[in-house]
């Protein structure tokens, strides 16, 4: 059987403290959630269990967006999730290894 961890949107614009659609930050402080993921990571690294680091992004014009989501709509509006500013930047203090795969996703594709 195969493994990996996937460790999902930790980004500044989901849950950082200037993050523009952070609405999840107040729960990620209060459970030490970094940490927790710190620790996961950690413990999957020394198991030879690879560690993937998936974080979703924008083009500035939005053109990969599914047209007709309201939630990804909405980050248009307000401006998040583009890759090109610092609101698709990893947390403060998550430990990224050079070990480890990070990937950009948008609704469209997959990027290295």
């Amino acid at each position: 059987m195969s493994a990996a961890l996937i460790i999902t949107d930790l980004i500044e614009d989901l849950a950082g403290p200037k993050g523009r659609a952070n609405h999840c930050r107040e729960q990620l402080m209060a459970r030490d959630l970094i940490a927790h993921v710190n620790a996961a990571a950690a413990y999957a690294r020394v198991r030879k269990i690879p560690v993937i680091w998936l974080r979703t992004g924008f083009a500035d014009d939005y053109h990969d967006i599914p047209p007709h989501s309201p939630l990804f709509n909405h980050f248009k509006h307000i401006g998040a999730l583009r890759l090109s500013n610092g609101g698709c930047h990893w947390l403060a203090g998550l430990e990224i290894k050079a070990e480890d795969l990070q990937y950009e996703k948008s609704a469209l594709r997959i990027r290295r």
